[in-house]
């Protein structure tokens, strides 16, 4: 009880320095939540009795969640940010996305760079409602990225994935990635907050994933 009771006291003393005692990160689906997971040892050592909630963002609602109220933060997202008032963005870097097939499959075995015109004649496996959308594009949606990385793992189409995602796979030559035409391979990433409600805690958050290094190498920072 006494040691229930200072914790209380610390975490009422905390609120009254400006830290939140409650945050919601939105994660965007590109983002590589398990490198979170240091983040927040390290955050519970500062502020324990806090209560974090984290969501994943799909490829289409990159921003719904902080502009409708129901994230604090939002991490990574790659489209870039609305043009409202009471929002502060920083750029997380940049994300590069690869273009992957099968060794089995036949685009595997093509000249590169392809073209929209072979592409289109197999399957795509997107991430949600992502890319691509013409009609007569034949594709079988994933509900997240491992997930479409295990279908285009298993020859059932090709796919365009985070480097990082598919990397280990590249090496065991396990994929093979392929030069596409056209092909726009770095994406800008961004962190957004709410200004006026933003805290301690907030603010804790994205010094901290800035500064990671293990984040950092992920997203370089090539555009600028």
């Amino acid at each position: 009880m006494l040691h229930t009771a200072r914790e209380l006291e610390k975490q009422a003393i905390k609120l009254h320095q400006g830290w939140e005692n409650a945050l919601v990160i939105a994660v965007d689906a590109t983002f590589p939540f398990s490198l979170l997971a240091p983040l927040v040892g390290q955050f519970y050592q500062q502020h324990q009795l806090a209560q974090l909630r984290f969501s994943r963002e799909t490829v289409s609602d990159r921003w719904e969640a902080l502009v409708e109220g129901r994230a604090d933060i939002v991490l990574g997202a790659l489209s870039d940010p609305p043009a409202l008032s009471g929002y502060g963005f920083t750029s997380l870097g940049e994300l590069e996305h690869i273009f992957v097939v099968a060794p089995q499959h036949p685009l595997a075995q093509l000249p590169e760079p392809l073209s929209w015109r072979v592409m289109k004649r197999h399957r795509a496996i997107i991430c949600g409602g992502g890319w691509p959308s013409a009609d007569d594009q034949e594709n079988l949606a994933a509900f997240d990225f491992p997930g479409l990385l295990a279908l285009v793992s298993a020859g059932l189409g090709w796919g365009y994935l985070p480097r990082y995602l598919a990397q280990a796979q590249l090496d065991l030559g396990e994929l093979i990635m392929k030069e596409v035409a056209a092909h726009q391979p770095l994406y800008r990433a961004w962190i957004g907050w709410h200004e006026d409600a933003s805290g301690l805690a907030s603010g804790w958050w994205q010094n901290a994933v800035l500064a990671n290094n293990a984040i950092r190498r992920i997203y370089n920072t090539k555009i600028v």
